[in-house]
């Protein structure tokens, strides 16, 4: 995923001169405008009128692989979170009980397990066509605008999940180090399990939540009306830094889309 914030033109590969299907497209629509003025439209203009097509066009992202893949990686983000809330509760009882109250270390755990029930629900929540709005409010990466006025991923994590994530890690340790000054034997012994099954957990999370949205960044759909008002699909390739028609695009990738 980028973060940078120019348009899409500032991006395009230099060396990529292939836009004349895409201009056609739009050049077509502009003919339908003024067909009954006799007016040839200069190469500039063309590109104005794509660039101004992108900006007012309905932005989506892809996630970049086959719908197999997608369901996989979604599945195992809910799979971790579900069992990441069930050991977080059996933790918080042993290492309670341990220690015959409930410690602030206890409680930050339980801020985290707190918020990782907002990634789940992003989790839930993903579908592999989700417009820009859309992924940006249901992300733990923060988002900023780019010219063009679509939402991008700038691949930090947003201060409050990482804070929280870090904080817990330490509490786990603290935790562990308390369990064992308050109580021995075999609570202490399952208290300390999982305790750390927390913490594996909880990093688990993060790499599955990094698999399943670094996959969004790759591939932009701007989606607008062209010729007698029929909606076209331009696709940017962040990564190739080019653009083509859905149905070129389709022709290359077709296994992603399936």
């Amino acid at each position: 995923m980028e973060s940078d914030n120019r348009s899409v033109f500032e991006r395009l590969d230099s060396q990529d001169q292939k836009l004349d299907s895409i201009i056609n497209i739009l050049s077509k629509q502009q003919s339908q405008i003024n067909k009954q003025n006799i007016v040839v439209q200069q190469p500039n203009n063309d590109k104005q009128a794509l660039a101004t097509f992108i900006k007012k066009s309905k932005k989506e992202y892809l996630w970049f692989g086959p719908s197999s893949e997608f369901i996989k990686s979604k599945n195992l983000m809910i799979i971790l979170s579900t069992i990441f809330l069930l050991v977080s509760l059996i933790s918080t009882i042993l290492t309670s009980i341990a220690f015959k109250m409930y410690s602030t270390f206890t409680l930050f755990e339980n801020i985290w397990t707190i918020m990782s029930c907002f990634i789940l629900g992003y989790s839930i929540h993903s579908k592999k066509r989700m417009t820009d709005i859309d992924l940006m409010e249901h992300s733990v990466y923060k988002y900023i605008q780019d010219a063009d006025g679509t939402w991008r991923c700038t691949n930090k994590e947003k201060k409050k999940y990482k804070i929280f994530r870090i904080i817990s890690y330490i509490c786990v340790v603290a935790n562990i180090i308390l369990i064992w000054t308050s109580s021995s034997g075999g609570l202490a012994v399952f208290a300390t399990l999982f305790e750390i099954a927390f913490a594996g957990l909880s990093i688990g999370l993060f790499f599955a939540e990094v698999n399943l949205s670094c996959m969004y960044g790759n591939i932009i759909l701007f989606t607008g009306k062209g010729a007698e008002d029929k909606l076209i699909t331009i696709v940017f390739d962040v990564i190739s830094r080019k653009l083509a028609t859905y149905e070129e695009f389709e022709a290359k990738f077709k296994q992603i889309l399936i």
